[in-house]
């Protein structure tokens, strides 16, 4: 019987996990009743977000119906999936909770997953209980509509992906998927539909006459990233291709970039000195050393394109300086050396010669061995181990990739400029385009110390030149020298100082990082672990020595990332 003095839906919304289940024994009525929308107290606790299993599991055991619905037909397991809860979803389903029910508009059970943003729920449906994924609702909106209506392009990605759906199916308006994700500016839905579904979706017409190029409904910066996009995607089409291609040209104009505007800048600046004077060609050459500075910092890891691919610039940039800085050594700095007046120059150039070597070596191996992919799922995963996955915590689905449907142990991280999962991922290099990780994580440590000689090699060793040709000179005809005989030498020389400066920090900062035990990825999404993860000199030695042998690091302190 029903108390009046006892507020039921405050008690189901707000009572902690401690006291609930004395409350379900203490007031059994509330089990029946119905509240806002027609919501049971089952339908309260799917929706709550400290929710646990114990309180799901007393509410079935006090005989609660599993298959209630609201006042607009929405069951508990809609309200379940809603909330992306897979272990919630899969005691329901063992409770005989229905798959089949629709509300009232027409949705089904899949529907309520994708707006629940939960892939792994939508993949853990589909494979473990053949749960459709193409069906519509009474709008005749699929669940690939409403993700692209969200933007949640891990969604879009995953359906495509499954090949159970059909990107160029209308509803009731007309209005196929692209129309959506372009109704709300979501640019990168609209560029997966366009790489799966080809350039022919651009001509999908909608009931008032609208093609994705005509139905936005905003003019914000994601808006206008949108039209940029089906703009280049529409000269695509027109120009006979059927997919969508990547801009070539621009690729390799970001791929020469520092190497023009630095071989243009030496050519104009000499040509300043020799027509106007040497302080005009320093001037100059300063200014462009400077604009290809300024231009490592607006650009970013992606192009400014509507394709955003990988920004290979960076990549660029560091490879022409690393074999500039060899070249200019070899042909112009080691010749000039007195190699036999001065024992200490033959000394810098011999360990110059041994350091070079090994330091391009190691720079090759990164640049093409494998810095340590996951492998590929063959099949997909075993519904045992989907349900016995879907009773663990939330940390525990943190192993699901939803890029690569698979389930990985320890710690595997999905790179989304590789566009593939990697195990103990510390970062993706931007100067490499690799992710460094686990097969790679040591070449990386070591090319830098290496590199970092190398420079330093190069910089005394210019430095000794100059001495060696200018200390008799005032330090102004030393400055005029440097900058009409040796300009190309000069300006390595202070690009080297400059890296030579950022090298020496990227060292300090790997070799702590990997003193304390931890990389900069888990640095990034676990901050606290600097604060609280401190290890004794004794033990960051352990694992530095540990690190560089080749073995894993005998002291660790990432929770459940080892």
């Amino acid at each position: 019987m029903t108390d009046p003095s006892i507020n039921y839906e405050l008690a189901v919304e707000t009572l902690p996990v401690a006291q609930f289940s004395q409350f379900l024994a203490d007031h059994p009525e509330v089990v029946s009743k119905r509240f806002w929308h027609g919501q049971t107290c089952l339908h309260k606790v799917c929706l709550r977000q400290d929710s646990t299993l114990e309180m799901l599991q007393a509410l079935i055991r006090c005989d609660a119906d599993v298959n209630a619905v609201n006042n607009y037909g929405e069951t508990t397991l809609m309200f379940a999936a809603k909330r992306g809860n897979s272990a919630f979803c899969e005691i329901l389903l063992e409770s005989g909770a229905e798959m089949t029910v629709r509300d009232k508009a027409g949705r089904h059970l899949m529907h309520h997953a994708v707006m629940g943003g939960s892939i792994y729920l939508v993949h853990y449906l589909r494979v473990v209980h053949d749960c459709v994924i193409d069906l519509t609702d009474d709008r005749k909106q699929s669940p690939l509509h409403i993700a692209c209506s969200q933007g949640n392009v891990s969604m879009v990605d995953y359906l495509l992906k499954s090949g159970l759906v059909d990107s160029k199916k209308p509803d009731i308006f007309g209005n196929t998927a692209i129309h959506h994700a372009a109704t709300y500016g979501h640019d990168q839905a609209v560029h997966s539909l366009l790489c799966h579904a080809g350039l022919s979706i651009l001509d999908s017409l909608n009931e008032k006459g609208q093609s994705p190029m005509n139905c936005f409904a905003g003019n914000g910066s994601k808006h206008l990233n949108t039209r940029q996009l089906l703009e280049y995607a529409l000269s695509q089409k027109m120009a006979g291709n059927t997919t969508l291609t990547n801009p070539t040209g621009l690729l390799w104009w970001y791929l020469l970039m520092p190497f023009v505007f630095f071989m243009v800048g030496q050519l104009i600046a000499e040509l300043l000195q020799v027509f106007v004077g040497w302080y005009c060609g320093f001037i100059f050459m300063t200014t462009v050393m400077l604009y290809i500075v300024y231009l490592y910092q607006v650009h970013s890891h992606r192009i400014k394109h509507p394709t955003r691919l990988p920004n290979p610039m960076h990549a660029s940039a560091f490879g022409f300086g690393l074999v500039g800085t060899f070249a200019v050594w070899l042909i112009v700095v080691f010749p000039q050396l007195n190699l036999f007046e001065d024992h200490m120059n033959l000394m810098l150039c011999a360990w110059t010669v041994i350091v070079m070597p090994p330091t391009f070596f190691f720079y090759w191996k990164l640049l093409t061995s494998d810095p340590g992919y996951a492998p590929l799922p063959n099949t997909e995963f075993p519904a045992t181990n989907a349900a016995k996955l879907a009773m663990k915590s939330v940390d525990a689905l943190e192993r699901f990739c939803c890029y690569c449907t698979a389930i990985h142990t320890g710690n595997v991280k999905y790179c989304k400029l590789c566009e593939r999962c990697v195990i103990h991922m510390d970062h993706h290099c931007l100067f490499l385009m690799r992710c460094v990780a686990t097969n790679n994580h040591r070449l990386f440590a070591i090319f830098i110390l290496l590199a970092n000689v190398d420079i330093f090699l190069f910089l005394v060793c210019t430095i000794r030149l100059y001495y060696q040709q200018y200390s008799d000179l005032p330090m102004t005809h030393i400055l005029s020298e440097m900058a009409t005989e040796h300009i190309l030498v000069s300006y390595i020389l202070l690009l080297n100082i400059g890296s030579f400066i950022w090298g020496i920090f990227l060292a300090q900062w790997q070799l702590r990082l990997i003193g304390q035990g931890f990389t900069y990825y888990e640095t990034i999404h676990f901050p606290t672990m600097k604060k609280g993860s401190r290890l004794s000199r004794k033990d960051r030695c352990l694992n530095l020595i540990q690190f560089f042998k080749g073995n894993k690091v005998p002291h660790h302190r990432a929770p459940g990332l080892a």
